[in-house]
Order: C-alpha cells, then structure tokens, then sequence
C-alpha cells in the first residue's frame, strides 16, 4: 500500500475489504493506556483523576469488605442462594400410558435408528483451524482479485 502511494503520488483508491482490514489491525493496537493518553490530551480527564480512579479500585479485599460494611456470613448466604431450588421439582413423573407409547415407539422404528447411525459414521471430520484460515485467506484473495471497480 505505501508502494502504491509512492507510485501514484499518493493518490491511491482502498476499497472496501483494504479498508476493515486495516482499521481491524490499528483496532488491534489500540490500548488501554492509549486510550487514557487521549483522554487527558484532550482535557476530558486529568491525570489526578485517572490516579484517583485507579487507586480507589484497587482495594484489597479485606478492605473492601471493611469500607463496604460486608457481613462476615457471606459464606452462608451463598450457600444458601446455591441450595434455593434444591426443593424445586423439575422434572415430572409419566404416568404408565405415557411410558407404554415411548417403548412402542422406540420398537416400532429400529431401521431408522440404524440409518442414522450410518449417516453419522460417514459425515465429514471437521476442518482444522489451520485449514480454515486458508480457506479465509482464499477468500479474501478471490475477493481483492475479483472486485468490481465501479462499485468503489
């Protein structure tokens, strides 16, 4: 891309792909401090608040739960928030008709159990990742070799 700016005196048409991809990898590079940097470049936050930020977040426990006033039985609460549907019936009982027409109709089709044990034991393995990114890249290149110029 910078060859062709070079060439063509800096004129030089992206389309659409060159363009996600190449806001994909500055997005990649962009980091956190990056974005703190501009915000206080920019006067929307000054850095004694950034520090005052990070400082109050970055309590120990301990602390948090002394400032936060955190009952000392939290242990108990939890166990007793994870126990709170132990009671709770979810799943219902058949009544013998219902379990007569499951066994009849299980009996009825076993051939079609059969085929489609068979159609699973010839489907396809999955595609490794490694062969999905070149079929990615494939793509990408059909795409850049075959665009249409009047669209851009």
């Amino acid at each position: 891309m910078l060859m062709d700016m070079i060439e063509t005196d800096g004129k030089v048409s992206i389309n659409m792909l060159q363009a996600v991809n190449f806001l994909s990898k500055a997005w990649q590079e962009v980091t956190a401090a990056t974005i703190q940097h501009s915000l206080r470049h920019v006067g929307l936050c000054s850095s004694q608040e950034t520090n005052q930020f990070d400082s109050e977040y970055n309590l120990p426990l301990s602390e948090w739960i002394s400032q936060f006033n955190i009952p000392n039985n939290f242990n108990e609460d939890l166990q007793s928030y994870e126990n709170i549907d132990e009671d709770v019936a979810t799943i219902g009982t058949l009544i013998d008709e219902q379990i007569v027409d499951v066994v009849s109709k299980s009996q009825e089709s076993p051939n079609n159990q059969d085929e489609e044990d068979d159609q699973v034991d010839k489907a396809e393995s999955p595609p490794t990742i490694q062969q999905a990114l070149d079929a990615a890249e494939l793509v990408e290149k059909f795409l850049l070799f075959n665009q249409d110029d009047s669209t851009t």
